[in-house]
């Protein structure tokens, strides 16, 4: 479906003239990406107003999407799978925060936050079939990622001071989810290496 109005935009683009007829399969391409991220955080956003949680769930989306796009990791099948499991992530991550936050301490998320960051820093950028990295581009890739996750650690640091607990468990949580979809991906490409 999403696929279908991309290509009908790119379609609409070339019949007047906007885009070249040797382009489609690139704009349509970025169209799914676009509409398929916009659905993704419109539901999240949704989730989090219906769960009270919209601060947590914002904060989530500000420190994941930045990192997990350079950093690389593990991708679904279909687009739907990929909304389905980001918002079902998500709605775990908040509400585990509204929880967690009242029992683990900040030195603890934090230590927590550094570990994963760490982890996240040596594996980074992991590509996949879908987002294939020549080896200049993972080399711009594992720079980006580790600025992002050196400041993203940095700010963390800065709210464990502050003693905001709920938002600190919920970037850490973000960073060790991060480090979970690395180590699929890897996984992942070690098995089809394996056959």
């Amino acid at each position: 479906m999403i696929e279908y109005l991309a290509g009908r935009i790119a379609d609409n683009q070339i019949g007047k003239g906007r885009i070249a007829g040797y382009d489609r399969a690139i704009y349509q391409y970025g169209y799914v990406l676009l509409m398929e991220t916009g659905m993704n955080i419109f539901l999240s956003v949704v989730l989090g107003v219906i769960c009270h949680t919209l601060p947590e769930v914002l904060l989530f989306l500000l420190f994941f999407i930045p990192l997990r796009s350079y950093a690389g990791g593990w991708h679904m099948a279909h687009a739907w799978q990929c909304i389905l499991v980001t918002n079902i992530t998500i709605l775990c991550v908040t509400l585990a925060a509204a929880f967690l936050s009242r029992y683990l301490s900040a030195g603890f998320l934090l230590g927590a936050d550094i570990l994963a960051c760490a982890v996240i820093c040596i594996m980074s950028p992991i590509d996949t079939e879908a987002k294939p990295l020549e080896e200049d581009e993972k080399i711009i890739y594992r720079k980006k990622a580790r600025i992002i996750c050196i400041s993203e650690l940095f700010i963390n640091m800065i709210i464990s001071l502050l003693s905001w607990n709920r938002f600190l468990c919920v970037i850490s949580m973000s960073h060790c989810i991060l480090v979970l979809s690395l180590i699929l991906e890897k996984n992942n490409k070690k098995k089809k290496c394996r056959q």
